[in-house]
């Protein structure tokens, strides 16, 4: 018998053991800050008794949602167990009455969620950087150093839908946040053992050439790790910088919406997407 329920803290070694088996990169701390962010909108799926399967979501405000890191044990697909735990998150995201539900999709697996009635809105590249030295200086001078007010500022501008809780996490965990020299745009990157990660890196203005050279100096900083960012395709002068900075496409995916799409925020302030599936 399927039984679907919260997760639980007890449950991140079972969920971090499933989601290194897609080779998602999701660590102890990503799963905590999930779980901090929305206790209950978090799920696990036991098969007799058997943890089989699990969905992350994070709701901003009353806004939107986003579902991330949904996977079954191979061995399990193809039983609807994936379906059951997307229909019973959207049914919770619903009666805590968020107003609309997204999620980041790679390619392959648009028709699972095309049947769910999700649709599908815009395309996004999955970028790579593998270690590289660099000549360019990275310093931060105390005009570059994080400022939870004005990240906030920033944020509600770019992003559409309130992320005060998330940046506030993301602030405690030490994780690095920089500005641009002109305090229009912050970087926030996530370093974990093997790679970073860059994103959210979002701007109240157009990309202008203080956004070039902050995303420069962070990758000389960084480059000696592999490191990861996704970026919607409309975004194309951010695609050509990363190019130029050593950076490749290795997957594509879309954004989808439950049901219908929907505005939020404005797409080119969003330089680079933070993966919401993390957090």
């Amino acid at each position: 018998m399927l039984r679907i329920r919260r997760m639980r803290r007890r449950d991140i070694p079972f969920a971090i053991r499933l989601t290194n088996l897609e080779k998602w990169g999701v660590s102890r701390a990503d799963l905590e800050r999930l779980i901090f962010l929305n206790p209950k909108g978090n799920f696990i799926a036991s098969l007799d008794g058997r943890r089989v399967g699990m969905l992350t979501t994070t709701s901003y405000g009353k806004k939107i949602a986003w579902i991330g890191n949904v996977v079954v044990m191979k061995r399990l697909r193809g039983q609807n167990i994936g379906k059951r735990l997307m229909e019973h998150a959207v049914s919770s995201i619903r009666s805590s009455g968020v107003r609309r539900i997204a999620l980041y999709c790679f390619s392959g697996n648009v028709r699972f969620y095309t049947k769910l009635g999700f649709v599908i809105d815009k395309k996004f590249f999955r970028l790579r950087r593998t270690p590289q030295t660099s000549m360019h200086r990275f310093e931060i001078d105390p005009k570059r150093r994080p400022s939870l007010t004005r990240m906030l500022t920033i944020d509600r501008e770019a992003f559409g839908a309130d992320r005060s809780k998330l940046l506030q996490r993301l602030v405690t965990e030490k994780l690095v946040a920089i500005f641009d020299s002109d305090g229009m745009s912050y970087l926030i990157v996530k370093s974990y053992t093997d790679m970073s990660e860059f994103g959210p890196w979002v701007g109240i203005t157009p990309f202008d050439k203080n956004d070039g050279e902050l995303i420069k100096s962070v990758t000389a900083r960084y480059g000696r790790k592999t490191i990861e960012a996704s970026c919607l395709a409309s975004n194309a002068r951010i695609l050509k910088l990363l190019r130029k900075e050593g950076f490749q496409i290795t997957n594509a995916g879309f954004r989808m919406y439950h049901a219908e799409k929907e505005e939020v925020g404005h797409d080119q302030s969003n330089y680079l997407l933070g993966f919401l599936d993390k957090g």
